[in-house]
């Protein structure tokens, strides 16, 4: 092959894309290839390791670089390296596939830095990407990690300049001076934020350079510091609320009954909208550095939905409804499962004026889901690209909202291994299904 086969699979492994050598790497018509579990074309015996992988990378544990066995449908098995990343943002993996170089050619290729086999076969499966360079910028090798962020890299050419304003090969020909230069943080075409180091050049001629994926690490970083500062403006509208109140009180409010019973009533009001808040926070918080640990375990779908409805206050004349048969169950934490089906019910309840909203549960195999529809005001176009983001909140929202419902119960799906998928519509409705892994993977 001339250079890498590219393929995008869906968390669960099932191809959604792919280049046009992935046809003629599996051997297969590339009409046959959508929908295909990615799966079927790693050899038998390997399969659990491709499934550990696979989960591991639905973790966003990666970049993730190995070698495997793939059975082509002609019965003929190739040998490859296997470079794959979870896709920035989205809900896609991406495979890159490279036939591996038999020992006797790897060998001549491993340049003197990186001779022998064992260290070969640790660099290629390290998250770090790493390239070896001349003093011309030739490449003389490539590591399979390093294939995901530099795609057109290849052994025997030039190195390529794939970043845009920052030059990669600038930063490769310093490694070669005196002055080597200093850690860098490049972005990729594709949004992902990326560690770039180098080791300069030895008495062989032979530079390396070094790419880390530190695109969660970032994001974390930079979400922690918006967290805090959204979070202490959010906490500011309760608690002056709060002290507005008391400050009448105390000024004389409170010697007449009604006007105590008004702003006790306010106070009442604001403390539960401060507890639901702070509530919500310290959940995506944990959830978000692991201290909230799923506890899997088989849940009824049924009692569940019909829990939460029992506690919703519809508008009058707004119907709810419960559908879900009796063998629907999930492998999954009953009170994070509840705790996203709350946000999900709430958000339809404080929407839907007339109508009806629809709690429906549904098995779809290797997944089940639970659906939230309503006929709501739905969500407008521009909206809906940031409705996902914590604290967003829409112009038209008068109802204390806090914009943390919907990313919450993203982050839940995460965490259980799942997904959320939202389809809305200005004046029609919103429909909202929660994917999590169904009982049917352990029975």
């Amino acid at each position: 092959m001339t250079g890498p086969t590219r393929i995008v699979t869906d968390f669960n492994g099932r191809i959604v894309d792919a280049s046009d050598g992935a046809a003629r790497l599996l051997a297969i018509e590339e009409r046959w290839l959508p929908g295909k579990p990615l799966a079927a074309f790693v050899a038998r015996e390997h399969v659990r390791e491709f499934r550990t992988l696979l989960l591991e990378l639905s973790h966003g544990n990666g970049p993730v670089g190995t070698s495997l066995p793939l059975q082509r449908r002609t019965g003929e098995r190739v040998d490859v390296e296997i470079a794959a990343v979870a896709e920035a943002p989205g809900d896609r993996l991406e495979w890159l596939f490279a036939e591996a170089v038999p020992v006797e050619r790897e060998a001549r290729a491993t340049p003197p830095t990186l001779k022998g086999l064992p260290l070969r076969r640790l660099l290629a499966r390290l998250p770090m990407g790493v390239v070896s360079v001349d003093k011309d910028l030739a490449v003389e090798y490539v590591n399979p990690a390093a294939r995901v962020f530099v795609t057109a890299v290849k052994v025997g050419g030039l190195l390529p300049d794939p970043f845009g304003d920052f030059s990669l090969r600038k930063f490769a020909r310093r490694l070669f001076t005196d002055t080597p230069p200093v850690r860098q943080l490049v972005e990729t075409s594709n949004g992902r934020l990326l560690e770039l180091d180098g080791i300069a050049g030895d008495e062989q001629g032979s530079a390396l350079l070094l790419l880390q994926d530190v695109t969660a690490r970032e994001r974390r970083r930079r979400a922690e510091h918006e967290f805090a500062a959204n979070a202490a403006h959010e906490l500011r509208t309760p608690i002056a609320a709060i002290t507005s109140a008391l400050d009448v009180l105390r000024d004389g409010a409170k010697d007449i009954p009604a006007d105590r019973d008004l702003f006790l009533g306010h106070i009442e009001k604001e403390t539960a909208r401060l507890a639901r808040l702070v509530g919500a926070l310290l959940l995506l918080a944990r959830i978000q550095t692991g201290q909230e640990q799923p506890s899997l375990r088989l849940v009824d779908v049924a009692p569940l939905l019909e829990d939460v409805a029992a506690e919703l206050e519809p508008q009058e004349g707004v119907q709810l409804r419960v559908e879900c048969g009796p063998a629907v169950a999930m492998l999954t934490d009953a009170d994070l499962l509840r705790q996203a089906v709350w946000n999900l019910a709430t958000n339809a309840v404080r929407h839907t004026a007339a109508g009806e909203i629809r709690l429906s549960g549904r098995d779809l195999g290797r997944m089940a889901e639970v659906e939230v529809r309503d006929t709501g005001s739905g969500i407008a176009q521009a909206d809906r690209a940031q409705i996902f983001q914590r604290f967003f909140r829409a112009q038209r929202r008068v109802d204390g909202g806090f914009g943390l419902g919907l990313p919450l119960s993203q982050e839940i799906a995460h965490a259980l291994g799942g997904s959320l998928i939202l389809d809305s519509e200005p004046g029609v409705g919103t429909r909202v299904r929660l994917h999590v892994p169904s009982a049917r993977l352990v029975a």
